[in-house]
């Protein structure tokens, strides 16, 4: 059986990065080679205090066209709670990210549950799960626009389910074993330009884009299964 003592060691935590980062999170900076993503991972893209900004702009050579800002948590969670108070950006194919996430390059299968936001339209939520690399997703209507103020949002992951809130509304959940991953994972936050690959998913990003996602909160509490 399963045991979360064994595999994940990230306590519950709630960060607001107000004096900067803790040893908490990892800050990416390297080349990043996926076919949906035209983008690579700079650390001079990542600001900690009073919150976090993560931030995409153009770069210049060969390969991937733009550098976003990506953060992970050092060590994995389990079955949980985890929000997020966010601004994400706008722009047709920018995307914020807010998941849990595992996969072969952690010597694992691809287990991810997602808050995503698409730049092209951010007055709705898209919402993931990959269980072994099987998609199910939502996009879920906001009745506001996201880039414009901070919200909350949050999933609760549970060995049966997993159930998304908005400001604290249920507004969507996905049950069975089919779409519910397993864990352990870490905590990312990103935001990266899409490739043409999925434009008609996030739409085109122009080759001049720069744009910010702003954080205040990022909490996790784990939960017994």
């Amino acid at each position: 059986m399963w045991s979360m003592s064994s595999q994940a060691s990230c306590p519950a935590f709630e960060d607001r990065f107000q004096t900067g980062a803790s040893d908490r999170w990892h800050v990416a900076n390297y080349a990043f080679d996926h076919p949906h993503f035209d983008t690579d991972w700079s650390k001079e893209n990542v600001t900690f205090g009073n919150g976090v900004e993560l931030r995409l702009n153009p770069r210049e050579g060969v390969g991937n066209r733009f550098h976003g800002g990506s953060i992970r948590t050092q060590s994995r969670s389990g079955f949980g709670s985890f929000e997020v108070e966010a601004k994400p950006a706008a722009g047709p194919g920018v995307v914020s990210g807010f998941f849990a996430y595992s996969g072969p390059y952690y010597g694992t299968a691809h287990n991810e549950i997602d808050i995503e936001f698409l730049g092209n339209d951010p007055t709705r939520l898209h919402v993931a799960t990959h269980c072994n690399g099987k998609e199910t997703s939502e996009l879920v209507p906001l009745g506001f626009d996201a880039s414009k103020a901070f919200h909350r949002y949050r999933f609760d992951w549970r060995a049966n389910k997993v159930q998304w809130y908005v400001d604290g509304r249920p507004v969507v959940r996905f049950e069975g074993e089919q779409n519910v991953p397993k864990p352990p994972v870490y905590i990312f936050a990103n935001l990266w330009a899409a490739s043409p690959e999925i434009s008609a998913w996030a739409g085109r990003t122009h080759a001049r884009t720069r744009c910010t996602t702003r954080i205040k909160r990022l909490k996790y509490m784990p939960h017994q299964i």
